[in-house]
């Protein structure tokens, strides 16, 4: 792992840190507790979360029981009947796919540039049919590949959209991070786990989220290594050069001529979320 990798969120600097802070305080993330949104997700990660309890909180806020409703209507479920009631709904969807469309809010998709949102959507899916054909989890696989720009998203906001200058100097998605630790003394994903941690999602989710730049060879745990390969399938669908050896990352199980399998699906799952969260 190399040094700027190996950065955590406690050895920042006291400017990187304050920036942190502000950056999470701008997009409501300062505890669970302050706002619906945080009520949400405090219920999603609780042990003993109940239907009943979330379709209340959910009641409050349209916009997302909008979303939980077409979700459940999607292409993602091929239900042969519709969902009409938002319990159904949840029971349809299930707790992880509506903490990700909670989290996914936070992303304010609607404000930052289409390539960004389409590449997480890419990502999300690319990462679901990797961990589909090495056995690792799907849900969890899809969780964090849609959330693991959370950070970059953040960013762009608080910035006005500096940032995104900032990003165009990029040459690959991997080169980004250390463009971003020289401006900011920070990356997105310090920014993505810390929001992650402040939401208490469970470790194994947000490493596998904040893990999506590092390198190859210190990748063992097949989650990651599935939300690792999904952020460079993403990056190839639009338009870059893959930068890891798939095949050998996989154990074999996902190569190229898997990718010209699930491309179209890939593509076509992506389109449809758009609709549901946007």
């Amino acid at each position: 792992m190399s040094d700027l990798d190996a950065v955590e969120v406690d050895e920042l600097s006291l400017e990187a840190a304050a920036f942190l802070e502000t950056i999470l305080v701008e997009a409501g993330m300062v505890s669970s507790d302050q706002s619906q949104f945080g009520r949400i997700i405090a219920e999603l990660s609780s042990p003993d979360a109940s239907v009943a309890r979330l379709e209340r909180l959910l009641v409050r806020d349209q916009a997302l029981s909008a979303r939980v409703l077409r979700l459940a209507n999607s292409a993602s479920f091929g239900l042969s009947r519709s969902v009409t009631s938002l319990h159904s709904a949840i029971t349809v969807v299930g707790f992880t796919s509506i903490r990700t469309l909670t989290m996914a809010s936070a992303m304010a998709w609607d404000r930052v540039p289409e390539r960004w949102s389409e590449f997480s959507l890419l990502h999300a899916y690319a990462a679901e049919s990797v961990a589909w054909q090495m056995g690792a989890p799907r849900q969890e696989a899809f969780s964090a590949g849609l959330l693991s720009d959370l950070g970059r998203s953040l960013l762009y906001k608080v910035t006005q959209g500096q940032y995104e200058l900032l990003s165009d100097m990029a040459e690959h998605p991997d080169s980004l991070p250390a463009l971003e630790y020289s401006a900011y003394g920070l990356t997105h994903q310090h920014i993505t786990g810390e929001a992650f941690n402040r939401w208490r999602f469970p470790d194994e989710l947000a490493q596998a989220a904040t893990c999506h730049h590092d390198p190859a060879e210190v990748l063992s745990d097949p989650l990651i290594r599935a939300v690792r390969v999904g952020h460079d399938i993403a990056a190839v669908l639009q338009g870059a050069e893959p930068h890891l050896d798939w095949d050998s990352l996989t154990d074999g199980h996902f190569t190229s001529v898997h990718l010209d399998m699930y491309e179209g699906a890939i593509r076509a799952q992506a389109s449809d979320l758009a609709s549901v969260i946007g």
